[in-house]
């Protein structure tokens, strides 16, 4: 099984963040799944062609796995420019939140 743990906390100190780097979208669910448990939210995180991923994700989360108990509080799209080559990189931060029982 792939761990995407190391992927969880490179970027920031916030244990809610889940930066999605990979294609593995089950994987990165069950991760998700495990943060919203632990801390009501998580913020999963992608740039690049990840964001398909993690657009994927979150509606695994939503919609299959945690249906009725969860949804997307905010999404929020950005770019950043990259130092070497100026290139612009499109970004995205999705919210997930635990619904109350």
């Amino acid at each position: 099984m792939v761990s995407n743990e190391s992927n969880t906390k490179k970027r920031s100190g916030d244990p809610r963040i889940l930066v999605v780097r990979d294609r593995y979208a089950k994987v990165n669910a069950v991760n998700a799944i495990e943060k919203i448990g632990l801390h009501g939210t998580v913020i999963l995180r992608a740039s690049g062609f990840s964001i398909s991923d993690a657009v994927n994700v979150a509606n695994i989360v939503t919609q299959k796995m945690l249906t009725g108990t969860s949804k997307v509080q905010k999404v929020t799209v950005d770019s950043i420019e990259r130092r070497e080559t100026g290139a612009l990189i499109s970004t995205i931060e999705i919210t997930l939140v635990k619904l109350p029982l």
